[in-house]
């Protein structure tokens, strides 16, 4: 009875008794399909009526503002550290809400780390995230394109960069396999695997470019129709590594039952003039003509 949606249509007598007042609906249905603002401005009433229009962004960003921040993983382990990571995400993430610039941001090849196809992988394929990385990685997709749909999200390969690079370093292909050959312990890789590698200044060199993509979801990175195991050898090969043969073993068992395929379809932002090389190429390109950070 205390409802003011439908209240209002009710007439109570003395007695108590409820009922149900025809002029009132008839009254109210003269206002169906209309709808008024009231306003302490001076703007014109199309100017009022636009504003009006744009009130969801507004309550977005305060739902935003005014929500639980969830960044995971972390790889921060010290409190200064994952205050200044927070810090800064927060602070990129609320510029362009303010200020209407673009957001371009980093996912992972790991959103297919799952799928049952085989084959190079489009962005509108269906997604099961098996690990935990991949599903917060396509949580954090799902929650950046809801709040900013003309964010630019870009899915990446494993990178690497060279192993005499003078920047930190962390695992890489030819980290792994430089280490493997100076140590002269043999290291195993999948052939039921297939994963795309791209250096990491031929991302850097291509996000300019990313700016002006449309909002959604891209493949970013190099294209790749090798296993692991044949990857390591081609990698190795253009190192300059003697006896590839025998310090990269096969390992057979590892997704035997279950290929894993992370290799990515980049037509969508070929299409947009943006390019990489195919991965073993790129190995070959990084090597002969690095990109010097000294």
């Amino acid at each position: 009875m205390n409802k003011r949606g439908y209240n209002k249509f009710l007439e109570i007598s003395k007695d108590i008794e409820v009922v149900i007042s025809e002029e009132k609906i008839a009254e109210d249905c003269q206002w169906d399909g209309l709808k008024g603002y009231i306003t302490n401005t001076d703007l014109d009433a199309e100017r009022v009526i636009a504003e009006y229009h744009g009130l969801w962004v507004v309550e977005r960003a305060f739902r935003v503002s005014k929500g639980t921040l969830e960044m995971r993983p972390m790889f921060h382990f010290t409190e200064q550290r994952i205050e200044a990571h927070v810090c800064i995400c927060f602070i990129a993430y609320k510029a362009c809400k303010l200020t209407g610039a673009k957001l371009v941001f980093m996912s992972s090849d790991q959103v297919y780390n799952g799928t049952p196809l085989l084959g190079a992988l489009k962005e509108e394929d269906v997604l099961q995230p098996v690990n935990i990385y991949g599903q917060h990685k396509l949580e954090c997709e799902q929650r950046v394109q809801w709040n900013n749909p003309d964010a630019a999200g870009l899915r990446l390969t494993w990178m690497y960069d060279l192993p005499r690079s003078s920047m930190k370093l962390n695992s890489n292909i030819l980290v792994n396999i430089q280490k493997a050959y100076n140590e002269g312990n043999p290291i195993k890789a999948a052939t039921h695997e297939y994963r795309g590698v791209t250096y990491v200044w031929d991302v850097v060199k291509n996000i300019e470019k990313a700016i002006s993509l449309q909002g959604g979801i891209y493949n970013f990175g190099c294209s790749n129709s090798l296993n692991s195991y044949e990857l390591y050898q081609k990698a190795a090969g253009i190192m300059g590594i003697k006896d590839a043969q025998n310090l990269i073993l096969p390992d057979d068992e590892r997704f035997c039952e279950e290929p894993r395929n992370l290799t990515m379809d980049c037509s969508l932002i070929n299409e947009q003039g943006i390019t990489f090389y195919e991965s073993v190429e790129g190995i070959e390109n990084a090597v002969e003509i690095p990109f010097r950070t000294e």
